[in-house]
């Protein structure tokens, strides 16, 4: 099987970029071999379903194929599935999962994983300050004696 897809697989994930059609594999194929736990297979046939190429665009399949590729280690796989997460495509959106694929992904080296991990990183220290900004001016107001309303 070609591993084409993966060569362009970051592109594709960050910047939304398509792939040509006349590149695309043969759906049946990708899928057979993805059904006899061919890694690089899974990895394709999810990113086929992620951007409607060759398949019909379906984030839930996608997400089903990466994580059976990343669980056996597929970097890119790794990287995607964080994607998926951090995005909430195909899957509840949820940062700890995204930053959970991420570290799998940067701890083998891959640089977008390392890159959208620092995101991550970086995107929790803002709001942590905008958070502890917002908190001191409320008990800078709560000590000049002005109520606060009752909100949740």
């Amino acid at each position: 099987m070609k591993n084409w897809l993966r060569k362009i697989a970051v592109a594709l994930f960050g910047f939304g970029q398509m792939a040509n059609t006349s590149d695309i594999p043969n759906f049946a194929e990708t899928e057979q071999e993805a059904k006899q736990g061919n890694a690089a297979s899974q990895f394709n046939l999810g990113l086929m379903y992620y951007l409607g190429k060759g398949a019909t665009k379906d984030y839930k399949q996608a997400e089903h194929w990466f994580r059976r590729a990343a669980e056996q280690g597929d970097v890119e796989a790794q990287s995607n599935l964080g994607g998926l997460y951090y995005k909430g495509q195909g899957v509840a959106q949820d940062y700890e999962q995204a930053k959970y694929w991420f570290q799998k992904a940067a701890a083998q080296g891959f640089a977008k994983a390392q890159y959208d991990l620092g995101t991550i990183y970086f995107l929790v220290k803002a709001l942590n300050k905008i958070m502890i900004k917002q908190l001191n001016g409320m008990k800078r107001r709560q000590n000049k004696g002005i109520l606060m309303p009752n909100t949740i």
